[in-house]
């Protein structure tokens, strides 16, 4: 628990939390629609995979990295703990018991936040761009014919736009009568 990795990993489980937290605070809101739980949702996943190239700005884990570019070369201090160990490339030192990168590991928990989410929204991350795939979950069908409503699934081509979910609100309609 005194390693480099270690203290990173806990600094970026922060910042990925964080993320999540976020999320889960608008999810309770009184006021949630259905097409603004949806843009949060794809902001979170996006926001959780931009983890994988560059950490949250003025994030724990971007203060942490910091720490570690200032620290000697030979001895990592931090708050009053000598870390042992190093953290792909970022500090020098030679590592005496190394399990896996740093890297790997946190490519790891964001793949599995991704899937976490995934499986949890779903129905409401279907791709607007693949059209309308018909499923035997009702309770699918309905959240895939609402997303027609929500603004940001509109497309951008105005001659898309001029046809985009008709078959979805003719099919929502006649299921209604």
């Amino acid at each position: 628990m005194k390693t480099v990795q270690f203290a990173a990993f806990c600094h970026f489980l922060a910042d990925m939390f964080a993320i999540i937290s976020k999320l889960s605070l608008n999810m309770q809101r009184n006021d949630l629609i259905l097409p603004v739980a949806v843009s949060l949702i794809r902001e979170t996943v996006t926001s959780v995979d931009s983890l994988k190239t560059r950490p949250v700005p003025n994030g724990h884990l971007q203060r942490f990295l910091g720490t570690l570019e200032k620290s000697a070369d030979d001895q990592v201090q931090f708050q009053g703990t000598t870390l042992e160990g190093c953290l792909d490339g970022v500090h020098k030192r030679a590592a005496a018991t190394r399990t896996g990168s740093f890297e790997a590991t946190k490519a790891e928990a964001i793949g599995l936040c991704l899937n976490g989410l995934e499986d949890r929204f779903g129905n409401l991350l279907i791709d607007q761009t693949s059209g309308y795939e018909p499923s035997s979950n009702r309770t699918t069908d309905v959240v895939r014919d609402m997303l027609v409503f929500n603004v940001d699934a509109w497309p951008t081509n105005p001659k898309d736009l001029v046809v985009f979910g008709n078959e979805h609100i003719r099919r929502t309609s006649v299921s209604l009568v």
